[in-house]
């Protein structure tokens, strides 16, 4: 950034809690994607040989948490030492870091991290879950461990932020215990869990040739399968088979419930092979499957699939309701225009209730449709918004990037549950409409190069500086 540069972040973080101060009294409410805070965290920041290219992010619907491997010789609280680890930092939606941690070495693959506990495999061929505590304490402190992980400089634009709090220069080397561990020597994984809110014991990892499904409580391995397996080969009846050639099916997406597994593989036209939807229980056995050219992508909600086809010359896109037994329960036409592709699904975030999270909103093209996947209604449609990017969900509306009524370029929007315009924001001039977007709780969290924004996700009367 040029020196002296004065950007609107900069602004805010010099005025804004004397602003939020002199209009306290004028019942002030902050606006729909309005700034609350900026934390600079990662490997923009960090000297040395402590930067790392292995940043990830996730959200469990109420923090946003930080995952990076660490090498190199770092100042911790005993002092100078060696660290060859994993860093795991979560943050409320006030940007406080509410608890940090380590492994015990660096990890490869995809970890996964979801209501409490995070599962890593690491590079000495393990497989660890950690759990950590963000409750407070009677005196609010957080009952995890609290080292600091990663560099810190937070600002913040609200009154009563305690943002600044958990500054400071040093790195941890505290090694964090692990709640369970197994021996893995077979490819790197690509880990999962249930989305937070339902109760499921399938720790799942794939990899290009398959997937295996361990206990999240003791990893135990459940069952492992083969893409040649799942994958179906459409017979001159149109049924589903399968062959112990050797092919390349690939994987495109899972979806985890209670009890089942849901997979969903690519289609490889040159081999004969068009997407498949298989069920699996607990143990791998396949309680249904089936095939077709148009699958697209798969969500869960309770015990079912909703799974998206895409448009075709003569077919609209649709998404259609499944039983773990294969039986159709419904299908919904998501736009009115054949031949639209590119079909994505987005369930609500697990902070809403439980009566709310069989809401899915499905992207066809530039048409955004609500569907209630219990009832398997249309609960509404927009076709005035040109999203970008992954849509996030909860409760309260859909929020993404993208160009909506009455914008001339990208910035962020948010939809209501009931398909109400809500608010539009330009972006601010650290943050791009490519930087990948977070929810916790009632906070947008902004994934930028500079480390993460905080923005309220709720509208209110606008007195600040914010567009």
């Amino acid at each position: 950034m040029t020196e002296g540069r004065l950007t609107r972040r900069r602004v805010l973080t010099a005025v804004g809690t004397g602003l939020a101060t002199a209009v306290a009294g004028c019942g002030y409410q902050p606006g729909g994607g309005e700034f609350d805070w900026h934390h600079a965290t990662g490997r923009s920041n960090v000297p040395g040989p402590m930067r790392t290219a292995d940043d990830r992010w996730f959200s469990d619907g109420s923090h946003v948490a930080h995952v990076r491997n660490r090498s190199g010789r770092t100042f911790t609280q005993n002092g100078f030492g060696e660290v060859d680890d994993a860093a795991l930092t979560l943050r409320d939606s006030s940007g406080d870091r509410v608890w940090s941690g380590s492994t015990p070495a660096q990890y490869v693959g995809v970890p996964a991290v979801s209501d409490g506990d995070a599962y890593f495999q690491l590079e000495d061929d393990r497989i660890v879950s950690i759990a950590y505590e963000t409750d407070g304490g009677e005196d609010g402190s957080s009952t995890g461990s609290n080292t600091d992980i990663g560099s810190s400089s937070g600002t913040s634009n609200s009154s009563n932020s305690n943002s600044n709090s958990n500054n400071s220069s040093s790195e941890s080397s505290t090694e964090t215990p692990i709640r369970w561990e197994i021996t893995w020597d077979g490819p790197e994984l690509a880990l999962r869990t249930a989305r937070s809110g339902i109760d499921s014991s399938l720790l799942v990892g794939t990899h290009s040739d398959g997937l295996v499904c361990f206990d999240t409580d003791t990893g135990e391995l459940r069952f492992e399968q083969t893409l040649a397996d799942l994958g179906g080969r459409t017979g001159d009846d149109g049924t589903n088979s399968t062959t112990d050639d050797d092919t390349d099916v690939l994987l495109s997406a899972t979806a985890i419930t209670t009890d089942d597994l849901w997979v969903l593989t690519a289609s490889n036209p040159d081999s004969g092979y068009d997407p498949a939807l298989v069920c699996l229980d607990s143990d791998g056995t396949v309680q249904s499957s089936s095939t077709h050219p148009r699958f697209r992508d798969v969500v869960a909600v309770g015990e079912s699939a909703l799974v998206a086809l895409d448009g075709s010359d003569e077919h609209v896109p649709e998404v259609r309701g499944i039983a773990p037994d294969g039986e159709q329960q419904f299908t919904v036409p998501l736009t009115e225009t054949a031949e639209m592709g590119g079909v994505t699904l987005r369930p609500v975030s697990a902070s809403a209730s439980a009566s709310d999270t069989a809401r899915v909103y499905c992207r066809a093209g530039d048409v955004l449709t609500a569907v209630d996947a219990a009832s398997g209604d249309l609960a509404w449609r927009r076709d005035d918004y040109a999203f970008r990017g992954t849509l996030v969900a909860d409760a309260d509306g859909v929020y993404g990037w993208g160009v909506g009524p009455s914008m001339n370029s990208c910035g962020l929007v948010a939809i209501t549950a009931e398909g109400e315009s809500w608010w539009s924001v330009r972006p601010l001039e650290e943050v791009s409409c490519r930087d990948d977007l977070l929810l916790a709780d009632d906070r947008l969290v902004v994934v930028a190069d500079d480390g993460l924004y905080g923005l309220y996700k709720g509208p209110g009367r606008r007195y600040t500086l914010v567009s």
